[in-house]
C-alpha cells in the first residue's frame, strides 16, 4: 500500500543562532533559518512542491545609556526568494504569497 505524504508539513525546519558582545555597549546577534519544500494539496500529485528557503538575519544593540538604545536589523540578509503557497479548494489551483527580501529595520529605545 502507498501512502501521499501529507500536505503542508515541510520536510524540515530548522534555526539556530548567536549572540556576540562586541563591546559592553554593542551586541551583534546572527540567526539561520530554513525550510525544506512542502505539497500544498493531499494528492501530492497536482502542483508539485514549494516553499524551500534559507534566511539570514542579522541585528545590532547599542546602548547609549542607561535608557536609550539604538537597533538595526537586517532581516533576509542573503535576498533570498521566498513565498508560502497555498491550495484552498485542492484542485492544483495554487496560490502565492511572497515574503520580502532584504529588509532593514531600525529603531530607539527609550526605557523611562
Amino acid at each position: 500500500m502507498e501512502f501521499n505524504v501529507l500536505n503542508k508539513p515541510p520536510d524540515f525546519l530548522f534555526s539556530a543562532g548567536a549572540n556576540y558582545k562586541i563591546t559592553p555597549k554593542l551586541t551583534s546577534s546572527l540567526t539561520a533559518y530554513a525550510q525544506g519544500d512542502y505539497y500544498v494539496e493531499r494528492t501530492n500529485s497536482l502542483t508539485g512542491q514549494f516553499g524551500d528557503y534559507y534566511w539570514l538575519n542579522m541585528a545590532f544593540d547599542y546602548q547609549v545609556t542607561q535608557t536609550v538604545s539604538l537597533n538595526l536589523q537586517v532581516k533576509n540578509l542573503t535576498d533570498q526568494d521566498s513565498e508560502y503557497v497555498w491550495d484552498y479548494d485542492m484542485t492544483g489551483n495554487t496560490r502565492h504569497s511572497e515574503a520580502d527580501g532584504r529588509t532593514v529595520y531600525g529603531a530607539i529605545t527609550v526605557r523611562y
